[in-house]
């Protein structure tokens, strides 16, 4: 017995044998495919003439549309393939004559059998340089009146009886069963408000897998905006021409239609849905039974504008009704790091405006730069409410409170309450500390687009200001307010208090302040009333004391936000006068008289006066002492100054007296004076060059 491989081998085996027996056979199915098809195509060409191909396929989309359909040029293939030029597809109601659909060319894919019985069955086509317009126009009806608009996409037959009967004549013998379709280079001229697209061009590619009740779509989307969208639907329906038209002119669609698939978004827009929205990157699962379509999604991210800028992850689902574009149910959540937002009872009322119940969980430190940017807070933050008819209304609360921009002191409460209704957020007698000093306040707080507004009230039973500088307080003893109370405003940058009223120094302040955070700049105005000027002289450390009741007006504006950077740059001027009091410790008193004189300087140690005034304007630590005025009946002092930052600069100072004030006191003639009388007054000038706020320099320049 020889080897399997040396029978193989041999030109007479059995498997050469069956090798040619196969290639013959397939070279047999090769030729009667090319037969079968070059019949087809001579067959299609002289059973179908072009303009017979044209009413057949017109009455098709009329029939299954209601959309008119021109063919500029048809043509043969060599397979028997129809290829269609310059077709459009426009809404017969419409006078304009643009296309609602329109391609360069529309290959179709013929069945061959099918033609044998003078029926055109298309297997699949391929549409490239399609574009898909929405527009409106104005029609005119028979007596050319104005009709409402209608729009490209709102086609139906509106053929008379004698058209619809040619029609349905024309396309009797057409058959309809594409089994796939793909689109090229398609464009989406999106010129009014239709789709919730944005108003320009969207290009994209598409490829339909067709079969009887059931169709499976992939495309590609790419937005005027640069956003994309990658999709693949699997859609049930038993006309999906008609189901598509019902679709985009939301009219009710059968139970019996159904949708499932999934979009694939980068960046897509969501402002056409609501203006506090920005972009959808991500997944989202799509199902629709009828007119309801629901949307899922496990992780896909939501950028949002108002009213604070967040990037949200949202794992949850919402069902919208086709027809109305109204929500008809839903349920899920939307997270970032630090915070959580619950909601639930998704639907719309019959006005489809969107309604639910939420509730917000928030560490305050996790969203600080997206809510307050340049504020160390620190807490945390819950809310629970409803959104019904466009206004949202929830109870707010804040726990262990503490925000803190810069060197400011530091707002805090332990516990925080108050509602929100719509844009405006109300807290009424609530209990805050700034700096650690107590107050009570009540706020309305209204958020327009990405401005915010505030206005109320606050009142401190005691406010010590040398608490809220953030350095060297310690050098002025404090300055305490009791009680404080003043309205407040805020608009951008700026914080203002008017109707400032606080007890001091057993008398009153009233005025205004403002504060401009962006830059930085304080701006205050203060009236003086009945000031205790002991009190004052305390609180300043002034190196004399005086006795008396002060009154005055003090205008300020300065940058910074300690005492050192305050004394660097505060600019304003002071307008005060005390009545009747008395000083003690003056300056007047150290050294400024020399010889006999000096035992004068007795009568300035407790200096009962008659009055006291002083105007002066200051800028950046420069001071301009307009007057500085002082009776005391037997003498009087006036003195004006010009000093630069450091206190060196000019000033003159006359001392006038009357004879009975040196009298038994000095001798007259060390002052100049050979003969007193009685009533006369004599001037004693002084001139300083030098620093001027020290009695050193008078003393030489006497």
């Amino acid at each position: 017995m020889q080897p399997l491989s040396q029978v193989n081998s041999e030109p007479g085996g059995v498997a050469p044998r069956k090798r040619r027996g196969l290639l013959k056979w397939l070279f047999a199915a090769v030729l009667v495919l090319l037969v079968a098809a070059a019949a087809g195509g001579f067959y299609l060409r002289q059973s179908f003439s072009p303009e017979k191909i044209k009413a057949e396929i017109s009455a098709l989309a009329l029939r299954h549309s209601g959309y008119a359909l021109s063919i500029a040029e048809v043509d043969f293939t060599l397979t028997g393939d129809v290829r269609l030029k310059r077709i459009c597809l426009r809404n017969p109601k419409m006078v304009s004559e643009r296309c609602f659909v329109s391609a360069n060319v529309v290959s179709l894919d013929l069945a061959i059998l099918p033609l044998l019985r003078k029926q055109i069955e298309v297997r699949g086509a391929h549409v490239d340089a399609v574009e898909v317009s929405f527009f409106t126009e104005k029609s005119q009806t028979a007596d050319k009146k104005q009709s409402p608009e209608i729009g490209s996409w709102q086609g139906q037959a509106t053929e008379s009886e004698a058209e619809r009967e040619k029609a349905a004549e024309a396309g009797a013998e057409a058959r309809f069963k594409l089994k796939s379709l793909r689109v090229t280079n398609g464009t989406i001229a999106h010129e009014v408000k239709v789709l919730p697209l944005p108003i320009g061009k969207t290009t994209f590619t598409a490829v339909l897998a067709y079969a009887p009740l059931r169709q499976n779509i992939l495309a590609k989307w790419v937005f005027p905006d640069g956003s994309r969208v990658e999709s693949e639907l699997n859609i049930k329906s038993a006309n999906l021409v008609n189901f598509a038209r019902q679709l985009v002119a939301a009219k009710r669609i059968d139970a019996a239609e159904t949708i499932d698939g999934h979009l694939d978004c980068q960046n897509c827009s969501l402002s056409e849905l609501d203006s506090r929205l920005k972009t959808l990157n991500g997944r989202l699962m799509l199902q629709s039974v009828g007119s309801t379509l629901t949307v899922k999604s496990e992780k896909a991210e939501i950028a949002v504008h108002a009213p604070i800028k967040l990037t949200l992850a949202w794992a949850g689902e919402a069902s919208v009704d086709l027809m109305t574009g109204g929500l008809t149910s839903g349920q899920g959540k939307l997270t970032q790091p630090g915070l959580v937002i619950e909601y639930a009872n998704l639907g719309s009322d019959n006005k489809t405006n969107a309604k639910l119940t939420f509730a917000v969980q928030a560490d305050l430190p996790a969203i600080a730069p997206q809510l307050a940017p340049g504020v160390a807070l620190s807490g945390r933050f819950s809310a629970a409410g409803k959104y019904e008819n466009g206004v949202v209304a929830a109870q707010l609360k804040f726990g262990q409170l503490r925000g803190a921009r810069g060197d400011l002191p530091a707002l805090s409460a332990d516990n925080l309450s108050g509602t929100l209704s719509g844009s405006q957020v109300s807290f009424s007698r609530q209990q805050l500390a700034l700096g650690g000093q107590a107050f009570e306040a009540s706020a309305r707080i209204s958020v327009q687009g990405r401005a915010t507004t505030v206005s109320g009230s606050v009142e401190f039973p005691v406010l010590k200001l040398n608490k809220l500088l953030a350095a060297e307080a310690s050098q002025t003893s404090d300055m305490v307010f009791s009680p404080l109370s003043a309205q407040i405003q805020t608009s951008g940058s700026v914080i203002r208090f008017d109707k400032i009223s606080a007890g001091f120094a057993r008398g009153q302040i009233s005025g205004s302040y403002i504060y401009d955070y962006a830059a930085e700049k304080h701006t205050a105005r203060l009236g003086l009333s009945r000031i205790k000027t002991h009190d004052l002289s305390e609180a300043l450390k002034l190196k004399a004391t005086v006795f008396g009741v002060l009154d005055g007006r003090f205008d300020a504006t300065f940058t910074g936000n300690n005492r050192a950077q305050v004394l660097k740059t505060i600019t304003g001027s002071i307008n005060a006068s005390i009545g009747r009091g008395k000083i003690k410790d003056s300056f007047l008193q150290k050294g400024i008289l020399n010889g006999p004189l000096h035992k004068l300087e007795a009568k300035f140690s407790d200096t009962e006066f008659e009055s006291a005034a002083v105007e002066a304007v200051f800028s950046s630590g420069a001071l301009s002492l307009k007057k500085l005025n002082f009776d005391a009946g037997e003498f009087n002092v006036n003195m004006r100054a010009e000093s630069a930052a450091g206190g060196q600069g000019k000033a003159t100072l006359n001392f006038r007296f009357r004879a009975s004030f040196v009298e038994n006191v000095a001798n007259p003639l060390h002052m100049g004076i050979e003969s007193l009388r009685d009533g006369d007054f004599y001037d004693l000038p002084f001139a300083c060059r030098g620093e001027v706020f020290s009695s050193a320099c008078y003393t030489k320049n006497w």
